[in-house]
């Protein structure tokens, strides 16, 4: 009920269900976790669901009305700033909505079970020290952090690249 129904929802399915099988055996019953960068919310919405007591914290503003569908429609496919929003409340997610490249978050020492990085540094312009050190302080004693970035290798990549299309 709570994923739309689009194409690159349907095309990542894989690796979300890869991602879910790693990550629930991880996480305490009923843990805390918390998703840096979780955008759309797909990965934050199957584990609410699945138990635990998910926290997201992004900047949402570019998904927001002001920037048209021609500026950059990927962006919009899962909803707005306000659907996106709404979608994370309907499913009781706490939502902190900061800039993770500030690398400071409004959030208490050692709160987490478990905090994810999801396709997510790849896109900072410099060092992500910064969020990888709010992630640890954030973890409690014995928590885990889970970094995923993609392949940049993988073949949908390769052929994207040899027509000339760009793969970032």
């Amino acid at each position: 009920e709570f994923l739309p129904d689009c194409i690159d929802y349907w095309r990542e399915f894989n690796r979300y269900r890869f991602n879910l099988k790693q990550l629930l055996p991880l996480l305490p019953a009923n843990g805390s976790l918390l998703d840096l960068g979780a955008g759309n919310g797909v990965m934050s919405l199957a584990l609410q669901v699945a138990g635990a007591q998910v926290t997201v914290a992004d900047n949402w503003r570019p998904y927001s009305r002001e920037n048209t569908d021609q500026e950059k429609p990927s962006m919009h496919h899962m909803g707005d700033h306000d659907q996106i929003l709404d979608r994370y409340r309907r499913h009781n997610i706490r939502t902190i909505e900061t800039d993770l490249l500030e690398g400071s978050l409004p959030i208490d020492d050692e709160t987490f079970d478990m905090v994810i990085i999801m396709a997510v540094i790849e896109h900072f312009p410099g060092s992500p020290r910064k969020i990888l050190e709010e992630a640890k302080r954030v973890l409690k004693p014995g928590g885990i952090l889970v970094i995923e970035v993609p392949n940049i290798a993988a073949l949908r990549k390769r052929l994207k690249h040899l027509i000339s299309r760009t793969i970032h």
